[in-house]
């Protein structure tokens, strides 16, 4: 039963020296690392692990002088002669790692001795690094051709959601280098200043805010209502904003939100989003002001049947004080 041809799982000719099986490697391995498609579908995972795959056994078999003699020989096929080492089905050789290949081929020339991380296990350069280095081609690194690409080094900057609304001025030092950041007014969560000649990218992190949340342009928040009754007549709160500013929110009779344009986050621009308060009802306050309106109903009834049916009143007054022991 025919099996698979490395060289064309390589795109290399059949005449290919090493040189050119692993330029053919790095360009392959780069395209179909799983790393790169873990935000895909499911169908397109499964597809980049099985190429993986294929593109690591293929260059493992094509690098090993006997390994590729045999092959050349007999090419790949279920029950092929013993000692033909892995080649029955499809299956990754015995031995053979394909994060191993991968961190041995990316981590040997041209980048320093340094060895992969991320997901191919190890430490050192992060896969979305490397992937970044190359997203302009197969240039510059393990002799693979073209001018040369500097691996960014990811640095993240913590920002508060105040710094991202007003505006502000980070400062940071790389390798003993300051760097001084300017943050404009409605900047978001994964921003990046990138320093080219320097190696080094910056990423805004959006710390979490004790009261605010922000989505796009528009900023939430939640209050409780000044009293039970409020929920029924309405009410008007005052909230303070990023910039501590007080700003009206106004509540409609039997409404549980408010919005007031243009009080969230600015574009750059300058236009604001909108900010949305949401009233959250306290359960024991409603079941305390119940309990004492019941109270107050009571006392009103037992004074009008007081006066109006004596005896009923009597057996009313019998009948809270028994409430009374009871709780």
């Amino acid at each position: 039963m025919p099996g698979r041809d490395f060289y064309a799982i390589l795109g290399v000719e059949r005449s290919a020296d090493e040189a050119a099986i692993k330029k053919a490697y790095r360009k392959m391995a780069m395209k179909w690392h799983p790393d790169k498609h873990a935000d895909s579908s499911d169908a397109k995972k499964k597809e980049a692990e099985a190429r993986f795959k294929d593109i690591s056994e293929a260059y493992a078999t094509l690098t090993d002088a006997d390994k590729r003699a045999a092959f050349d020989r007999y090419g790949e096929q279920t029950g092929g002669p013993s000692g033909f080492g892995g080649f029955s089905g499809g299956g990754m050789p015995q031995g053979i790692d394909p994060n191993e290949i991968f961190r041995q081929v990316f981590g040997q020339a041209g980048m320093g001795g340094v060895h992969m991380g991320g997901g191919a296990g190890g430490a050192g350069i992060p896969l979305e690094q490397l992937f970044s280095a190359f997203a302009g081609g197969m240039g510059g690194m393990g002799g693979a051709g073209g001018g040369g690409h500097r691996v960014m080094q990811r640095v993240v900057v913590d920002c508060s959601l105040e710094d991202l609304y007003t505006g502000a001025r980070k400062e940071r030092k790389f390798n003993g280098k300051p760097f001084a950041l300017n943050l404009r007014p409605g900047m978001k969560h994964g921003t990046k200043f990138k320093f080219d000649d320097d190696g080094v990218c910056f990423e805004l992190r959006q710390e979490e805010h004790q009261l605010f949340t922000r989505e796009g342009d528009d900023l939430a928040c939640s209050t409780f209502p000044s009293s039970p009754l409020s929920l029924f007549r309405g009410e008007t709160q005052q909230i303070r904003t990023l910039d501590n500013r007080r700003v009206s929110a106004t509540f409609n009779a039997f409404a549980f939100k408010a919005s007031i344009t243009g009080e969230g986050m600015p574009d750059k621009h300058g236009n604001k989003g909108d900010l949305t308060v949401f009233l959250f009802v306290n359960p024991n306050e409603l079941i305390a002001q119940a309990h004492s309106w019941g109270w107050v109903s009571l006392l009103i009834c037992g004074f009008y049947l007081l006066v109006a049916y004596p005896s009923i009143a009597m057996m009313l007054g019998m009948a809270a004080v028994f409430l009374r022991r009871a709780q």
